[in-house]
């Protein structure tokens, strides 16, 4: 009877012990908050409010934890309660995020450089294969460019200009604390955020890689007392935004028997819609499955994913498998460790663009090859069918399928680190990390289908590397107060150490089995091999000083030695300053004003990225010669001068920024003005022709950028209706302002004309088109005028000058989000401004020289009975006098792009709690489908020369970017 008794006494205790405790959370307006999380703290036990903000959770006492997404959680003990209504206050991000800076973090409000922060909310949703897509027109004083629309291209990323012509222009990339260059195999899936350091004060702790901006990347962890598993998918399609409108085959014909008469035979009559065999359909889709969670000591995330791109143009694909296992681990008290690694596979397949028709380029190749041409010769589809003017330029099909090519990357990228807190406010900290990437190359070439195989009877390449980047860093950090005062001292030091190897080998003459590509086949093999090195090390120190949060001081020196250079060493310093104006007494009248801070900066970077390794050295390239007895060993030539003297190239950075937050951190305004000087630029400068060696690489010019940025955030609405809006705008004016020895570079050959399109001058900024003034046809001759500029009464090359800028004026971005009730909207506008583009294309599509089939633009050329045109008569021969470099070829490259639109619906979590699904949503997501612009070409963001600095926005058949539909699926358990 007692058991009895007492067991019914427990039930009692537990059930009163275990209560229900329900609820609404709301909004500062009474509107409910949807989706709101509810956890009992130090548990993974929760749920989510529903559509009416409602909730309801069986817990035992404790606190329970609500938050939201843009609000400020609040956290409530239970203590008997069954009812718990809850009001959250919207989130003032301006004071209370945490912002990544190098070697630790720092909160927003006491930051006094010029920082942005791309987050998790700006990435997800957006299918993406690289993550530098992620900055484009969402930070300001960034500008992303995509060259190509090829899957798995580069990216150009510019922070605040161009520097260097030789060095490198991109940022220097931190993933997780290891430095890295090439971010194209990091999942933009695992990142948490993505933070721009773009004045030289914050950027100049990286020192001699800090130049052109620093890009902290931290990727997502597991949290204590949860434990999740999500899986994301999508798939989507893609198709390109426009053609370009070709001559039929009776155009065609037409315009030949004027140019090569009674070149065509009378049968010549078949039409193939060449644009139509190359442009189709791209594939999009990704999978990725990932587990985190953890509790007080240990904390983890693994994910695993799987992207496929396939091109609207074959065979162009990109295929990545990634794994990443994060972990961190409290060992101790005072000792804490850490692992990130990301283990990456990729395979890409090319399709060669950016040449023209005569020398592999598919795009030009669509557009020039003749109409009445068919894809193979006859039905047995042994040969492609060949050109009758010219057997060597093969048609676009052949450029696709006829090779047989991949490449391949396997990478390891990763680091291990460990804390010790030595004594409160004290700690020791090591960084080992490494980059270790393995590539391969491989193309094969049969001796059958192309004119160029047959003439090689078959072709086969292999191209192999390996490279390994070792780091090893210390940091000691020590934090103290004393009363309102805090200051905090950072030093440390850092190696870095570079291996690559490369191994080249080519072949020709095949055997007629083409089921054998292996180069031991080849009748005829040369071969190459390449080793390199290159080594930093580093020492720093940073100073911090904060008052109150009112007046704030920072302060750092890092010294480099670099391998590449004659002076191993620089010394970069940097200062900056901030007074948060708001806390000063006479503002406390201004109650609108939430915050406002006034920040200035100076600096100096390094930029040793790009420089060759062996620069300052004189180098020498060995060729095989006739064997001799006794041997000998082979020849040898000096290849390049030596320079004694080469030193980093330096950019020196003040910054002025100010912060303003109003209505409790409603509307949100930063501005920045900088002025940036680089010293020492690189440059090949000329020499005598009479020497052997024509230029020497040296010091020997000054760029400087000077701009403005200006970035708005707004919470338009709040309760049922939620609308937030972020804008950013970027003015940037570059300027090649001394060189020296030389007075000036030219760049950007077209093969089409032999001529040079881009200039490198004093009082010029880089990027610039130089060539002669079109002044439209003559009505007598059908020829195109020339202005003769220098006034000389004479057609000559003084005439030429600048026509065109391909700087934009400003680049710009706006995002609206809306939610209401389940559905979230996300519609992304970029742009840019005043920008020219040299439509190189249109050269080999109206100039009328050659058998290429043209433009539709060239039924309006001249003739006698058409004298009054802007198309010059057709003039054969090769000759190349109407499509010289001019401004008949530079149109406005200035754009708005509906870059991404995303409708999403998250289903009702209540629904969901039966099925222990903690989040599901689906979207669909729209990319750039609309652009507004007046370029004529398939597509204004384009650069032929791809991350080039001194050869921007030229379209010489580049291939474009696509418009892509996707639907996909996000789950949380």
């Amino acid at each position: 009877m007692a058991r009895i008794i007492l067991t019914i006494i427990s039930f009692f205790i537990a059930v009163n012990s275990y209560a229900q405790v329900t609820g609404t959370v709301t909004d500062a307006a009474g509107e409910p908050l949807i989706g709101a999380t509810v956890v009992l703290k130090g548990t993974t036990d929760g749920t989510i409010t529903d559509v009416d903000g409602s909730y309801s959770i069986g817990v035992r006492d404790g606190i329970l934890v609500f938050s939201y997404t843009g609000y400020e959680s609040r956290e409530i003990s239970i203590e008997g309660k069954t009812r718990i209504d809850v009001v959250l206050k919207t989130a003032s991000y301006i004071l209370s995020d945490v912002v990544v800076i190098g070697y630790g973090t720092q909160k927003k409000a006491d930051l006094t450089t010029a920082v942005v922060t791309v987050g998790e909310k700006d990435i997800e949703n957006r299918p993406m294969v690289s993550a530098a897509e992620a900055l484009q027109g969402k930070a300001a004083g960034v500008q992303v460019v995509q060259p190509s629309g090829k899957p798995g291209g580069d990216i150009s990323v510019r922070v605040r200009g161009a520097t260097s012509v030789l060095a490198g222009n991109e940022p220097l990339y931190v993933v997780d604390g290891v430095p890295t260059t090439d971010i194209r195999g990091l999942n933009p899936a695992d990142i948490a955020t993505m933070t721009v350091l773009k004045d030289a004060s914050s950027a100049a702790i990286y020192g001699a890689r800090a130049a052109n901006g620093v890009v902290l990347i931290t990727t997502k962890r597991g949290q204590a007392g949860t434990s999740t598993i999500t899986f994301n998918a999508y798939a989507g399609v893609s198709d390109i935004r426009k053609t370009v409108e070709t001559l039929t085959t009776k155009q065609y014909r037409d315009l030949i028997n004027e140019i090569i008469p009674g070149a065509l035979p009378p049968d010549a009559t078949g039409y193939t819609d060449w644009q139509e065999e190359v442009f189709g359909y791209g594939t999009n889709q990704s999978y990725q499955l990932a587990f985190a969670g953890g509790n007080d000591k240990t904390r983890y995330l693994f994910s695993a994913n799987y992207l496929n791109q396939t091109g609207i143009v074959e065979p162009a694909s990109f295929d990545r498998y990634s794994v990443r296992l994060n972990l961190d681990n409290q060992a101790t008290d005072w000792l804490k460790t850490g692992i990130n690694m990301n283990v990456l596979r990729s395979s890409t397949k090319d399709t060669p663009d950016n040449a023209s028709s005569g020398r592999g380029g598919v795009i030009m190749s669509a557009l020039n090859t003749p109409p009445f041409l068919s894809i193979y010769k006859d039905a047995t589809e042994t040969q492609y069918d060949p050109n009758p003017f010219q057997p060597s330029w093969e048609n676009p099909v052949a450029y696709m399928f006829g090779p047989d090519q991949e490449a391949t990357d396997t990478r390891l990228f990763g680091n291990f680190n460990a804390e010790a807190t030595v004594f409160k406010g004290f700690s020791l900290k090591t960084n080992f990390g490494a980059d270790i990437n393995a590539h391969q190359w491989d193309y094969y070439l049969d001796p059958f289908k192309t004119n160029y195989g047959r003439q090689q009877n078959g072709i086969g390449q292999a191209d192999k590397s390996n490279s390994a980047i070792w780091l090893w860093e210390n940091t000691a950090n020590y934090t103290t107060t004393f009363g309102e005062n805090k200051v905090s001292f950072l030093a440390g030091s850092s190696i870095q150490k570079s291996r690559w190897s490369n191994s080249y080998i080519y072949g020709n003459d095949f055997p007629d089995d083409v089921s054998v590509k292996t180069l031991n086949a080849a009748n005829s093999v040369s071969a190459s091999t390449n080793v390199q090195e290159w080594s930093l090390a580093s020492f720093f120190g940073r100073f911090t000083y904060d008052y109150k949060s009112k007046y704030l001081l920072t302060a750092s020196l890092r010294r480099d030695g670099s391998s590449k250079l004659a002076h191993h060493w620089g010394t970069m310093p940097s200062v900056s300053v901030g007074w948060r104006i708001s806390a000063e007494p006479f503002m406390q009248d201004f109650k609108a004003i939430y915050d406002l801070k006034l920040r200035a900066g100076w600096g100096k970077n390094g930029n040793q990225e790009g420089i060759p390794n062996y620069a300052r050295y004189g180098l020498v390239s060995y060729y095989r010669r006739a064997l001799t007895n006794p041997l000998s060993g082979p020849a040898s030539a000096q290849v390049t001068y030596g320079n004694p003297d080469l030193r980093w190239e330096t950019t020196a950075q003040s910054n002025i920024g100010l912060d303003l937050s109003l209505w409790q951190g409603r509307f949100n305004f930063t501005a920045d003005a900088y002025y940036k000087k680089t010293d020492d630029v690189l440059l090949n400068v000329q020499l005598s022709n009479s020497l052997p060696i024509t230029s020497i690489q040296t010091n020997a010019g000054k760029i400087e950028n000077r701009g403005l940025e200006f970035n708005i955030s707004t919470v338009n609405t709040t309760g049922e209706l939620r609308w937030n809006t972020d804008f950013n705008i970027s003015f940037n004016k570059n300027e090649v302002l001394e060189l020296n020895y030389t007075d000036v570079y030219y760049f950007g050959r077209v093969y089409s004309n032999n001529q040079d399109v881009a200039i490198v001058r004093e009082g010029l900024p880089l990027g610039v088109f130089f060539g002669y003034v079109s002044e439209g046809v003559n009505p007598e001759t059908g020829d195109l005028m020339y202005k003769d500029v220098n006034e000389n009464g004479i057609f000559d090359p003084g005439d030429r000058t600048v026509i065109g800028d391909a700087n934009p004026d400003f680049t710009y971005g706006i995002t609206n989000t809306l939610s209401w009730k389940n559905f979230d909207l996300n519609v992304f506008f970029q742009g840019s401004q005043g920008n020219d583009i040299f439509n190189a294309t249109r050269i080999d599509l109206e100039g009328m020289f050659d058998s290429k089939n043209q433009s539709t633009a060239v039924l309006r050329r001249w003739t006698p009975d058409n004298r009054d045109t802007d198309i010059p008569r057709a003039i054969g021969g090769g000759k190349v006098d109407n499509v010289r470099n001019s401004t008949r070829f530079v149109e406005d490259g200035s754009y708005l792009r509906l870059k991404a639109i995303t409708l999403q619906y998250n289903f009702n979590p209540q629904r969901l709690e039966r099925l222990k699904v903690q989040r599901f949503s689906v979207y669909v997501t729209g990319q750039n489908l609309l652009t507004f612009t007046k370029y004529s070409g398939f597509d204004p963001e384009v650069n032929a020369f791809g991350r080039s600095a001194t050869e921007l926005g030229i379209d010489y058949g580049t291939y474009p970017q696509a418009r892509t539909l996707t639907a996909g699926v996000n789950i949380e358990f």
